[in-house]
Formats: structure tokens, sequence, C-alpha cells
């Protein structure tokens, strides 16, 4: 086959995890996790079409970590409890019979809490001018000690990422600035 990007369908390795392929499915939200943050058939049937499609890495959604406030959408997938790891195993499990290895992005929202409901964290009061007029709410400066529980989070539900298989763990967190 004559290509462009010759690269682009040859093995490549990312931290010593080694992909098919370079084609990576980035992490977009679907919204097609249950209510409770678990995921649903049609979540899994998404990301395992990705991997029958080619992709050498499939990145799942933002996902939130945390039950206070880094929920963003309703339907996003959670790792904030332990409830979700076995539906996450069963995601990943999956993906990877398609060949593809799979990786989670974990996220706290920050201000961009497209929920519109609070509490609405951030690191400052600086608020998403697309999100405050749609519900009035405007975010809450995290304190120091919020923002050391936040990282400790972030670490919990890196270690039910790992339990539910996941290759790689992406983390994420929502913008602090307006888009001038």
């Amino acid at each position: 086959m004559t290509t462009k990007y010759p690269n682009l369908f040859r093995p490549g390795s990312i931290a010593g995890l080694d992909v098919r392929n370079r084609v990576i499915k980035s992490p977009q939200g679907t919204a097609t996790g249950n209510i409770d943050g678990t995921v649903s058939a049609r979540t899994v049937g998404h990301y395992r079409r990705l991997g029958e499609g080619g992709c050498g890495l499939v990145m799942v959604e933002y996902t939130y970590m945390d039950e206070d406030a880094s929920k963003s959408l309703h339907n996003q997938l959670g790792l904030s409890r332990r409830e979700h790891v076995a539906g996450m195993g069963w995601l990943v499990d999956e993906v990877h019979s398609t060949g593809a290895k799979v990786g989670l992005q974990l996220n706290h929202t920050g201000r961009q809490r497209f929920i519109g409901t609070l509490p609405i964290k951030s690191a400052s009061t600086s608020s998403w001018d697309e999100v405050e007029p749609m519900e009035g709410n405007k975010p809450v400066a995290m304190t120091i000690a919020e923002i050391k529980k936040v990282a400790e989070d972030f670490g919990v539900a890196a270690a039910r990422a790992r339990d539910a298989r996941f290759d790689l763990v992406e983390t994420g967190g929502g913008a602090s600035s307006s888009t001038v």
C-alpha cells in the first residue's frame, strides 16, 4: 500500500507499551454510560468497534475520579468507586479482544462542569463563559487541602484503572482560564 504517511500503520511503542500501529483514538466524551458512572453495553460496543476498526490505541473518554466535583456530564463514565471497576474491566477485555491497547483519561472537570450543578470547584473563581449563563453557578477556588485531596483521588482512581487492566492512564484537568 502506498501512503503519504508510511509510519502510521507500522507498529509503535509508547513508554514501553507496544501498539500494533500509530492510530490513536483520543478521549472524547460519549455520554453513553449509565447515570451512576458505570459502563453500559452501548459504551462497550462503541469502544470495541473502534478496536475492530483498526486503532492501535483506544483512549476511553474523560472519566470522573471523585464523588465531589469532577463529574462533568450526565452519563459520564466514572472510576470514583470500587463498583466502577468490574464494568471498566469488561470494556478493557472487549477492546483487548480486537488486538488494540486501551487507555483511560481520568479527569477533574474544574470549571467545565456542563451539568451546571454545585459544587463547581476550580483553581480559581474564573468562570467559563459558555457554561455560567446556563445555570448561573460560578466556580469556587479550591483550598490547598481540596487540591491535595484531588491529587490523592487521582491516585486512587488510577489504581482502580490498573485493577480494571487498562494499559495506560492519562490525567486531565478542567481549563482554568477563559478563551480570549
